[in-house]
């Protein structure tokens, strides 16, 4: 089962080798000539490539962008931390893995196929829903319904 991820990581491998630049990219650079190739490959109109490169050219104009707040500030490094936290113990906690090969789990623990089949969605489900409520309970905790509202966590 694990090999069968060789199959499209080696198709899309294959098909970045023919996929062009970005026009953006490329006029960032100042090769304009090849934003324009690249404009004419994928059938813009030659009316409409002149209108896209100004397009690009305005957005690349540094004197109008203005420079924000940068993201390594003390006021961003809870949210930021949070964030990579999240998604760190998503992984370490192996729920992917048990929620790929759960079908294969429960068929080895002695369950029939269509029935391994079933509890893997049964999880699944086990698992969103435990979500909902977290969601929902930490939002009230917060004094914030409305975001648990937003998040369709409300009803549960």
């Amino acid at each position: 089962m694990l090999g069968i991820q060789v199959v499209p990581s080696a198709l899309f491998f294959l098909l970045l080798f023919p996929t062009p630049e970005s026009p953006r990219w490329l006029m960032a650079r100042s090769r304009v000539d090849e934003a324009r190739a690249v404009f004419t490959k994928i059938g813009v109109d030659g009316s409409g490539i002149d209108e896209e490169l100004a397009d690009i050219q305005r957005s690349l104009d540094l004197e109008h962008h203005e420079q924000g707040d940068s993201l390594f500030q003390a006021k961003y490094q809870k949210p930021i931390f949070l964030a990579v936290a999240i998604a760190m113990f998503n992984q370490l906690s192996g729920i992917n893995a048990l929620m790929y090969y759960a079908p294969k789990i429960f068929e080895m623990a002695g369950a029939g196929k269509g029935s391994a089949l079933l509890q893997s969605v049964a999880v699944g489900g086990t698992n969103g829903s435990s979500s909902a409520r977290s969601f929902r309970t930490a939002f009230a905790l917060k004094g914030r319904r409305w975001e648990a509202r937003l998040t369709g966590s409300w009803p549960l």
